[in-house]
């Protein structure tokens, strides 16, 4: 029998009751789920663990770690089902204990990763130069020696497991963890040993064909193709900042970084091969510790992806949902976890956060800091805190959500490779010298693409929309039919056939940019006649962008909850709309194209997104954002109502032919500008209604409780469930066809 229903849902209404059912969920079942989830271990469970089908977590084995029988035994408790395997060190303990393993430094450390000393070495006499020539890499990659000493320590890695590999081999193998081709992010010129340069001038003579063609391209002197060589960071900068913007060509230096970035990858896969070569059963292989797209680290996703099907990124301005994107289906994702001291839950939402964007599994950093004692295994208060959750990731509970699809994006966001690079100079233009002092840590803080990517992200997950990345330079051979909106985020380098494409698509769809749209071409020369400001409807009196340098500087001082506009001096043509002005300069432009089709030009920085979004206030972005979708037909599968201001949460949603899977999750973590401890402190549950888009008998996947329908005659729009969401933990629920 249904009781009556809840006065406040008139569609549907908490079975058995609200405040029973409320009891229920938050009270009662936490306590007996204690028993529930912590009653499982790996030899009750061993099932799940063969294969990346079920969540994975190792924990990462420090020198003082030994795998034991009795570390088994610990990780058991603990709700933890494997750990690496350090190159040539012995898995005889994993495979007699059918212990799930992955195999690190495979290639050996050095090679795809540059040691200390390596670094160091050559790092500080570059420094002292005082014209700061191009490099060879310390560890030539297009060296024939080198790349054989990595296969030599391949095959001494594979050769215990001989050509036919036993029940619970590796599950992946990792190359190298941290690779790039130069030190992660820090900018030094490497590639100009005798061999790469040869391979460069190839690939010159391919794209370009003749001399001529390249001499016009580049604007230098006519030189056989032998005779070329790129220029270096620091001679690109003298020859082109004293220049007006518009004469701008850094072609020179742009070409040179983009075959690193294609070489890099090229040597990656090709070194996966090898290994892969070496067993007859297919094992996942790729690297650990993939960085945010940078001239200098050599990784582009889109390009290195397609190489490699095994990838643990560090999600620094953006770069998880790249990897997402670019990634293939079958690629496995993992997460490093590294104990947040910031609040005691951050590390349990962090792992929810990462499972429902579709990672396969948790790195957990390290041995040394989950144990008191690596001998007598007391686990510190952090590794019990993690093992309820470890535990419900890899329950049978789970397996419709992991079996289900997600669902396809309707938004593009396109990610340009020639404009991070056009970026990253024109962030440093005023720096002087210093440009050659930006660490690792610098470009996660004050990178303005990195931090307009992540932005950007923040902004749609906020609106509660999909989106995937779509590479610019797959613009003319990508089938964009599925999405209704492309977005072009300070997209500032654009080839003519990317432009062509977009134009197309905006006949009957939208396209939305921020600012700077295709003031070069894709391979970053100025261009004399801008091809996108008449789509857009706007005339252009300068090239000047309103970024303030000291909003980079420090990556928590901005805190300012008003817009920006971007570019001063733009002017609107005739016939097109702009429904917000700053300081009366248009800031969001609309042109009509075609019947259907439409162009928004937001002439805003929308980087500081990041920290506007902290403060929980209504955010005039994203309001207009919101229209602008609407209107483009662009809606969110389900939708959140609450009194008061809706702080930033996202929703997620997989589908399979028999039910919608949706989970809600507060969305507050951000890797460019984190949150801080006393924010995270001050997060305290919210009560939201969740409106479906029909009625139905919606099961709590993670609670096992059912919200049931009164009346499933009355309309889908009425259709909704009232629910406390907490500030760490999600909700997840079935909603059958």
């Amino acid at each position: 029998m249904n009781p009556s229903p809840d006065p406040e849902s008139p569609a549907i209404h908490r079975f058995p009751g609200r405040n029973h059912q409320f009891f229920l969920i938050r009270i009662i079942i936490p306590i007996l789920s204690v028993g529930f989830w912590g009653s499982s271990t790996f030899a009750q469970e061993k099932d799940l663990f063969d294969t990346f089908s079920h969540y994975q977590s190792f924990l990462w084995l420090t020198a003082e770690s030994k795998p034991t029988p009795a570390l088994f035994s610990a990780l058991d408790a603990l709700g933890v089902s494997g750990t690496n395997v350090a190159g040539t060190a012995s898995s005889q303990l994993h495979l007699k204990h059918k212990r799930p393993f992955y195999l690190d430094h495979v290639a050996g450390k050095g090679f795809l990763y540059l040691k200390d000393e390596t670094w160091r070495a050559i790092y500080s006499d570059w420094r002292k130069e005082r014209r700061l020539p191009g490099l060879s890499r310390p560890v030539n990659l297009f060296d024939p020696q080198v790349i054989k000493k990595a296969r030599a320590r391949i095959d001494q890695v594979l050769a215990p497991f001989g050509k036919r590999l036993t029940d619970g081999a590796p599950l992946a193998l990792a190359l190298d963890d941290e690779i790039s081709f130069g030190r992660r992010n820090i900018p030094v010129d490497f590639g100009f040993s005798p061999a790469c340069l040869r391979a460069f001038r190839l690939h010159l003579e391919h794209k370009y064909k003749n001399p001529e063609a390249l001499a016009r391209a580049w604007r230098t002197k006519g030189r056989p193709f032998k005779d070329v060589f790129p220029l270096t960071t620091a001679e690109i900068r003298r020859r082109e900042f004293i220049l007006d913007p518009v004469d701008w060509n850094f072609a020179p230096w742009a070409d040179h970084r983009r075959f690193i970035e294609m070489s890099f990858a090229q040597q990656v896969k090709k070194l996966g091969d090898y290994a892969q070569s070496k067993t007859t059963k297919k094992i996942p292989v790729g690297f650990t510790g993939g960085s945010a797209p940078h001239p200098f680290s050599g990784i582009d996703w889109a390009t290195m992806l397609k190489g490699i099907d095994f990838c643990e990124p560090y999600d620094k301005g953006g770069s998880r949902e790249l990897v997402r994107s670019f990634a293939k289906e079958e690629t496995i994702i993992l997460r490093t976890l590294f104990e947040d001291h910031r609040h005691p839950q951050a590390n349990q939402h962090e792992l929810w956060d990462y499972y429902l964007r579709g990672d396969n599994g948790v790195i957990i950093w390290s041995s040394k800091d989950y144990f008191n004692d690596p001998e007598k295994l007391e686990p510190k208060p952090w590794a019990k805190r993690l093992t309820k959750t470890l535990r419900k990731l890899r329950h049978k509970s789970l397996d419709g959500w992991k079996r289900a699809q997600a669902t396809q994006a309707q938004i593009a966001v396109i990610e340009s490779s020639a404009s991070n690079k056009a970026h990253w100079l024109l962030d440093g233009r005023l720096d002087g010298r210093n440009w050659i002092n930006q660490l690792a840590q610098h470009e996660i803080e004050q990178n303005s693409q990195n931090l307009t990517r992540e932005s950007w992200q923040k902004l749609l997950e906020d609106l509660h929309l999909d989106y995937v990345h779509v590479a610019a330079r797959d613009l003319g051979r990508r089938d964009l039919s599925q999405f209704k909106v492309l977005v072009l985020p300070r997209t500032i380098a654009l080839s003519n056939q990317a432009i062509e494409v977009i134009k197309r698509f905006a006949t009957t769809k939208t396209v939305i940019a921020d600012c700077q749209s295709g003031l070069f071409d894709e391979n970053l020369k100025a261009r004399e006649v801008l091809k996108l400001d008449k789509f857009f409807g706007i005339k252009r009196t300068g090239r000047k962008v309103n970024l303030r340098q000291r909003d980079l500087k420090n990556s928590l001082a901005h805190q300012a909850n008003e817009l920006r506009y971007a570019e001063p001096g733009i002017k609107m043509l005739q016939k097109v709309a702009s429904t917000l002005r700053l300081e009366d300069t248009p800031c969001t432009i609309v042109n009509r194209h075609g019947k259907n089709g439409r162009s928004v030009y937001l002439n805003l920085l929308t980087y500081s997104y990041l920290s506007t979004r902290k403060l929980n206030q209504r955010v005039e972005l994203l309001d207009e954002l919101r229209v602008i979708f609407r209107i483009a037909g662009v809606r969110p599968f389900v939708e959140i109502r609450r009194k008061g201001n809706i702080p930033p949460i996202r929703i997620f949603h997989r589908q399979d032919q028999h039910a919608d899977y949706i989970a809600v999750l507060r969305n507050w973590r951000q890797s460019s500008r984190p949150n801080s401890a006393k924010s995270l402190s001050n997060l305290r549950p919210i009560d939201i209604e969740i409106l479906l888009p029909r009625a139905a008998v919606i099961e709590d996947i993670l609670q096992t409780t059912k919200y049931a329908t009164t009346d499933p005659n009355r309309p889908s729009r009425d259709s909704s469930i009232r629910v406390t969401l907490l500030p760490f933990e999600p909700l997840m629920f079935r909603l059958p066809r």
